[in-house]
């Protein structure tokens, strides 16, 4: 599957959820990017592949951040 452009930029945002001044800071260095109808898609992406490696024991840190955000995202 090809990743969306954004989706980078996208799974850092998602990995950073735990760190909010750098997620504001990630943020602010990539509004161009991160604002883009793509950029949604891909945040949803990268959530969700984040969140099917939580069954294997990883990122279990991220599990109410990343509902939080997907839930954000799709509410728009």
């Amino acid at each position: 599957m090809l990743e969306p452009h954004s989706y980078d930029v996208a799974f850092l945002s998602c990995h950073s959820l735990l760190a909010p001044e750098t997620a504001t800071a990630i943020w602010h260095r990539f509004t161009h990017v991160l604002g883009s109808p793509d950029a949604c898609r891909a945040q949803v992406l990268a959530s969700a592949r984040t969140l099917g490696r939580t069954r294997m024991g990883a990122y279990t840190n991220l599990v109410v951040g990343l509902h939080r955000l997907a839930d954000e995202i799709l509410s728009r």
